[in-house]
């Protein structure tokens, strides 16, 4: 009940208050004593008394009783200085109350100051329980849970009421793969996914104050006991429950320290940076917001802030790393890194100050930065007359939308006078995921101006194959990882993806070689270019090649880089020989060999590369003489060769190309096979038990394969002939040789036509399993006899193995002529 005063001077005070309020009236006079003249239930039970009574003795009668002590001062003053400034007189605080029990209460006051007959100046107040009206209000429809400034008001409140929350921790989650949910299954189930995620944190936080910030974004305060094993708990059980979903929550953790006030913001900023700092990291869920991440803090802030300074005052400097061709050792190249070398916070990784300028959209001055500083570099060793080689520098997709990066990229090249093949540029695939029009068509116009395009980590990202389809790169590299494992499994990977790069007319470049076994292994693979510490830390420019020149390394020119890409694009995987041999005008070297080709080497009676090198390279030996001839044959022909030879008792094929040349240059791949062990050829094996029978029957024999036109000179009585057969390296060679020097005029040309392979392949091809041609031969008193040359089909081979054997002509014994070629 409402206090009653003696009769008409209660009626007078109480006559215009309504009988319901979210509220509570209380009256006191406007004088120095502030004295209680009425309360109502309200104001009675707000405090915690039981009758007004109660409450007046509490208060001592006064309004001033009635506020905290700690409130008090400031509370009078500002009333007094509303209602002397306001026409209306009215004024309002917030303040707090102590109630009887000792609890401290948050009241929130709106007075009106009017003169009442026979009373006097008084002060009507309408009073309400803070507390209630934010417990009312900022309500998110969808969970019931209280709003982020609701939440807010809640921390303030209790550290108001005297409270440090030491032994409190405010929790931020973030629910992770939340929009998938939305996106795949609809919004419907989103929301319900939110409910249940509430609910769930709540259950396992009875004591605490839970908040739905915005999103799948939640705010939690709550006792500090056991709190990252609760979490910890939670993201297992809640990635139990929405499995299907893929759902799962992080935690950011702050803790309030003792005897310190923290803003409340502040504190959900901190644990909010503990949260986001573990958002793509697997198997991390709970992380505590420390000093380190406070410093980390700071020191962001501080990069953010000072990009422009650390440009200015070279803060920033660029740093080299050399690419070294894997074939020669030599260096091929280069990549620009920044590096950030800060008077205040100290030396600052690239990992460290990109992103952040990356979010602050300052990554394109950084980017136009180094190349700058490059092409100032490239500039000054060329006008020395110095060696360069191509550095690379890395563009962020930001700068394909913060400037016109091509037009930039063009306006500094041609400022310094550089030509476009000096000047890499390279992307990461991550970057093409988004935006891939906008990008696509700036990467064009570089490609078609004359820039090379390197693709940064290739299959770091997640759809590697779709970039390459889409896409066109001059080099792209091979991400780090892959060199960290060295299963089979992993080098199969790294093998096959160095082909395909080469299969589709890229170059294969891999980063992080950091031991010999690492370039061993990429050599064998065939990978053209290699980068990492094994070779060079990141330098400053004169540095590095004071460093490089040390160490003896040779610089690619222009012509070396184009003779050696083509070189590197010929190593493949391959169960075959294969070796690459360079020519250099005087000697042959080996340049590289795999191993199925040194097998073979090794099968003519254990010959190394060196070996092999020291025989064709010796002058006035038939193989000097014949790898000189089919060099000549090459270069004039610029196909494919193959070379049958005879050699201590073994039947060699050696197949060569020329894939490169330049001035007083070449190379070769060459492919060797020993013919006695091939598998292939099993069926000469099986002729080997009548070879002394017919060597009996015939005064030469050749084996020829219809398929590579070629022949191997198995046998020779005829003088003449066994000389063309050692001076020759071709078969169609020595037929020609063989026509014209003992070949009756009038059979040479009938000779030549029946030794034609394509003829001769048709005719096997039709079913003939021989034929069978007489001419004339000259014989070593230079008179000619009849001959008879037979083909035979070599059975199971296909009808690619023939036979071609050279007699007497038995059929005509009269058919002898005489020296002058006249007929007997």
């Amino acid at each position: 009940m409402e206090h009653q005063m003696n009769g008409k001077d209660q009626a007078a005070l109480t006559a215009c208050i309504p009988q319901s309020l979210a509220g509570g009236i209380f009256i006191y006079k406007a004088d120095e004593g502030e004295t209680l003249l009425y309360a109502s239930d309200y104001v009675i039970g707000f405090l915690g008394c039981a009758s007004y009574e109660e409450l007046a003795d509490y208060v001592h009668h006064s309004f001033r009783g009635m506020v905290d002590l700690r409130d008090r001062e400031l509370v009078e003053q500002n009333i007094r200085q509303q209602t002397a400034s306001d026409v209306c007189q009215t004024s309002y605080a917030r303040y707090r109350v102590i109630a009887c029990d000792g609890t401290v209460r948050y009241a929130e006051h709106f007075s009106r100051k009017v003169t009442l007959p026979g009373v006097g100046e008084v002060y009507y107040v309408f009073i309400a329980d803070y507390d209630r009206k934010y417990l009312t209000s900022d309500i998110d429809n969808m969970t019931g849970l209280p709003g982020n400034r609701r939440f807010l008001q809640y921390v303030r409140d209790l550290m108001e009421s005297g409270q440090f929350l030491s032994g409190y921790c405010l929790v931020y989650f973030n629910v992770i793969n939340f929009k998938l949910v939305n996106i795949r299954y609809g919004v419907a189930v989103g929301d319900d996914c939110l409910k249940g995620l509430a609910t769930m944190i709540r259950e396992t936080f009875p004591q605490g104050f839970l908040s739905r910030r915005r999103n799948d974004h939640f705010q939690l305060l709550t006792p500090e006991g056991s709190v990252r094993e609760k979490l910890e708990t939670l993201h297992e059980s809640i990635c139990q429950v929405y499995r299907k979903y893929q759902l799962e929550i992080k935690a950011g953790v702050y803790h309030f320290p003792e005897n310190q006030v923290v803003d409340p913001a502040l504190a959900v900023d901190y644990a909010k940076i503990a949260c986001q700092h573990i958002r793509d990291e697997v198997g991390v869920s709970v992380l505590e917001y420390t000093q380190d991440l406070q410093k980390l803090i700071t020191v962001n802030n501080y990069i953010a802030g000072h990009c422009d300074d650390a440009i200015e005052h070279g803060w920033i400097q660029v740093y080299y790393q050399p690419v070294i061709r894997t074939l020669t050792g030599a260096v091929c190249g280069m990549e620009a890194l920044a590096r950030w070398n800060d008077p205040v916070v100290g030396f600052l990784s690239p990992a460290r100050f990109i992103p952040i300028l990356e979010k602050n959209h300052d990554i394109y001055k950084l980017d136009c930065y180094i190349l700058r500083q490059t092409c100032q570099a490239l500039r000054r060793r060329l006008d020395q007359q110095l060696p360069v080689v191509p550095v690379s520098f890395n563009l962020s997709r930001l700068d394909f939308f913060l400037c016109d990066i091509f037009q930039v990229v063009e306006d500094t090249v041609r400022t310094y006078g550089l030509p476009r093949d000096l000047i890499h540029l390279e992307i990461t695939e991550t970057m093409l995921v988004h935006d891939k029009e906008v990008i696509k068509e700036a990467l064009g116009r570089f490609l078609q101006a004359g820039y090379q395009i390197l693709m940064d980590d290739f299959g770091s990202g997640y759809s590697s194959l779709n970039v390459l389809k889409d896409y066109d790169f001059n080099i792209i590299k091979l991400d780090t990882h892959f060199l960290s494992s060295s299963t089979d499994k992993a080098r199969s990977i790294i093998g096959n993806t160095v082909d395909m790069i080469k299969e589709i007319g890229s170059q294969s470049l891999a980063e992080g070689v950091e031991t010999q076994k690492h370039v061993d292994f990429l050599a064998s693979v065939g990978c053209e270019k290699l980068q990492g510490y094994f070779f060079s830390k990141p330098m400053l420019w004169n540095d590095l090649f004071s460093y490089l020149e040390g160490q003896y390394r040779s610089f690619e020119d222009a012509a070396s880089r184009a003779y050696y890409e083509k070189t590197s694009a010929a190593i493949r995987r391959t169960h075959q020989s294969l070796a690459l041999v360079e020519y250099d005008g005087q000697a042959f070297h080996h340049v590289y060999l795999n191993q199925a080709y040194r097998d073979q080497l090794a099968s003519f009676g254990r010959i190394t590369a060196l070996s092999a090198e020291l025989r064709i390279n010796r002058p006035g030996t038939r193989l000097y003489a014949h790898f000189r001839d089919l060099m000549e044959g090459l270069k004039q022909s610029g196909h494919l060769e193959t070379l049958f030879q005879s050699e201590k008792g073994y039947y060699v094929q050696l197949t060569a190309e020329l894939v490169a040349s330049m001035p007083s240059c070449w190379m070769l791949t060459v492919s060797l096979h020993n013919l006695t062990l091939d598998e292939h050829i099993q069926e000469q094996e099986a002729l080997n038990v009548h070879i002394h029978e017919l060597y009996r029957l015939y005064d030469v024999i050749y084996l020829i394969d219809l398929d590579k036109s070629a022949g191997i000179p198995l046998f020779s009585r005829h003088a003449v002939a066994g000389e063309l057969m050692e001076k020759c390296l071709f078969m169609r060679q020595f037929l020609q040789h063989y026509a014209r020097s003992c070949i009756h005029p009038d059979d040479c040309q009938r000779f030549l036509d029946f030794t034609d392979y394509t003829a001769l392949k048709r005719k096997l091809s039709q079913g003939d399993q021989s034929d069978c041609f007489r001419f004339r031969q000259k014989g070593a008193d230079a008179g000619y006899t009849w001959k008879e040359v037979t083909y035979i089909a070599v059975p199971r081979s296909g009808r690619k193995l023939a036979l071609a054997c050279v007699r007497p002509a038995l059929c005509c014994p009269a058919c002898q002529l005489h020296k002058g070629g006249t007929l007997s």
